[in-house]
C-alpha cells in the first residue's frame, strides 16, 4: 500500500469500517449456527420434557388402577380420596402433555386420546362404591371390573409408551452442531488476528512511519542539517513537511545572505575603514603637512568615530566566529 496515498480522515474511516464490515460479515455465520443450535437445543429440552410428562402420566394411571383395585375390594375411603387426587394430578399433567405436543400434530393426537381415556376412567370409581357382591355374583363382578379397566388403562399406557418412544427417536436424532460453532469461532479468531495485523501494519506505514519522518526532519531543519526527501502522497503530512522543506529553504537563504553580509562587512567596510583610521592617524601626525587647529580637531574627531566604527565591526565579527565555533562543536557532540 502508497504511504500517503490516503488523507487523515479516509485513514480514520479505514480504521473504523475495516473492522465493522468484518464483525457485522461474521456475526451473520456466527448468528446462524446459534440459531440453529438453539432450535435444536430448544426441541431436546421438549422432548425431554414430553418423555417426563409422559411418563408422570403413565405411573399416576398405574396409581388409579392400583386404587381403583384396592378400593373394590376394600370400600375405604380414604383409597376413594387418594384416587381422586391422582386423577386431578393426571388431568393436569395430561393437559401439560397437549400443551407440550401443540405443534407436533401426531404427538398431540396422541395426548389427546390419553387424556379422553382419562376422563372415561374417572367414571369408573363410581360404579364400585356399592357393596361388594359374595359367590358368584362376586366372580361376575371381577371380571367385568378387570374387564373395565384393561378397556381404558391398556391403550392409554399403550399411547403413552409410543409417545415416548417417538420423543426418544428425536433426542437420538440431529443433535446440536456444537463442531461448527467451535469452527466458526475458530475461524473469525484467526480472521481477527490477521485483520489486527494489517490494520496495524496500515496504521504503522499510514500514520507512523510519516510521523517519524516529520520527526527527523524537523530535527535536521533545528541543526541546520540536510532533511530527508519529501514525503509523497496527499494527506496533511505531506503538506506538514513540505512546510518544514520551505522553511528549511528559507533558513537557508537567510544564512546566505548573512554570510554575503558578512563578508560585505569584513571587506567593503572594515579594511577601508581602517585604511582611513591610519591615513587620518598620520595625517594628525604631520605625515601631510601641517593643519590649523581647526582642522586637527576636527581630523581628531574623526578619527575617534572611525575606531568606534572599526570596533563594532571587529566585535560583530568575533561574535559570529564564537557562533560558528559553538556550532561545529555542537554538531561533533551530535556525530559522537
Amino acid at each position: 500500500m502508497k504511504n500517503g496515498r490516503f488523507n487523515l480522515a479516509e485513514t480514520g474511516f479505514i480504521l473504523v469500517a475495516i473492522p465493522l464490515v468484518f464483525q457485522l460479515v461474521l456475526s451473520f455465520p456466527l448468528s446462524d449456527t446459534l440459531s440453529k443450535i438453539e432450535r435444536q437445543t430448544l426441541a431436546r429440552l421438549r422432548s425431554t420434557r414430553i418423555i417426563s410428562a409422559a411418563t408422570q402420566v403413565s405411573l399416576e394411571f398405574y396409581s388409579i388402577a392400583a386404587m381403583l383395585t384396592l378400593f373394590r375390594f376394600t370400600r375405604d375411603p380414604a383409597i376413594a380420596d387418594s384416587y381422586r387426587t391422582s386423577r386431578r394430578a393426571a388431568k393436569e399433567t395430561g393437559e401439560y402433555l397437549i400443551l407440550l405436543t401443540s405443534d407436533r400434530p401426531e404427538q398431540r393426537e396422541r395426548a389427546e386420546k390419553v387424556n379422553k381415556l382419562g376422563d372415561e376412567a374417572a367414571a369408573i370409581v363410581s360404579g364400585f362404591e356399592h357393596s361388594m357382591e359374595m359367590g358368584l355374583s362376586a366372580v361376575i363382578e371381577a371380571s367385568r371390573f378387570r374387564h373395565q379397566v384393561n378397556r381404558i388403562f391398556v391403550p392409554m399406557i399403550n399411547e403413552l409408551d409410543a409417545l415416548v418412544k417417538e420423543e426418544r427417536l428425536r433426542l437420538t436424532g440431529e443433535q446440536p452442531n456444537f463442531d461448527r460453532l467451535f469452527k466458526v469461532i475458530a475461524i473469525g479468531f484467526g480472521a481477527n488476528l490477521l485483520l489486527s495485523g494489517f490494520l496495524a501494519l496500515f496504521f504503522f506505514r499510514a500514520i507512523i512511519s510519516r510521523i517519524d519522518r516529520l520527526k527527523y526532519n524537523l530535527k535536521c531543519c533545528a541543526a541546520r542539517e540536510k532533511l530527508a526527501p519529501t514525503l509523497e502522497g496527499r494527506d496533511e503530512f505531506v503538506r506538514l513537511d513540505e512546510a518544514f522543506h520551505r522553511l528549511d529553504d528559507q533558513l537557508t537563504a537567510i544564512e546566505s545572505r548573512k554570510r554575503e553580509f558578512v563578508a560585505m562587512i569584513n571587506h567593503d567596510l572594515r579594511t577601508p575603514l581602517t585604511t582611513l583610521q591610519y591615513v587620518v592617524a598620520l595625517a594628525l601626525k604631520g605625515s601631510y603637512g601641517e593643519f590649523s587647529e581647526e582642522e586637527r580637531v576636527t581630523l581628531a574627531q574623526q578619527e575617534e568615530k572611525l575606531v568606534e566604527l572599526v570596533d563594532y565591526i571587529n566585535e560583530f565579527l568575533a561574535d559570529e566566529k564564537r557562533k560558528s565555533a559553538a556550532e561545529i562543536s555542537t554538531d561533533s557532540e551530535v556525530s559522537h
